[in-house]
């Protein structure tokens, strides 16, 4: 990431929060959306410009494209996504 870009954003979670989320973020700054239901994550990706959309937290938190990753999960989910981020 170049000095003064904004960084690249993985969002996993794409229900009611993980769309909240987006919002705030600035137009083609998400670069990947992951859920665990495919559709509701290719919803999402279509109104990120430039970003795909998958179901594997695997794929998207080792994309190359990506500098943080949000995520936007049930509360059961949040530790072992954050572990497998980290």
């Amino acid at each position: 990431m170049s000095a003064g870009a904004l960084p690249r954003v993985a969002l996993i979670g794409c229900g009611l929060v993980g769309q909240k989320r987006q919002q705030l973020l600035a137009p083609g700054q998400v670069t990947v959306v992951c859920d665990v239901k495919l559709d509701r994550a290719r919803a999402l990706a279509a109104r990120c410009p430039g970003s795909r959309a998958t179901d594997s937290v695997a794929q998207t938190v080792a994309a190359v494209d990506v500098d943080v990753v949000m995520i936007a999960t049930v509360n059961a989910a949040l530790a072992p996504i954050a572990l497998e981020a980290v």
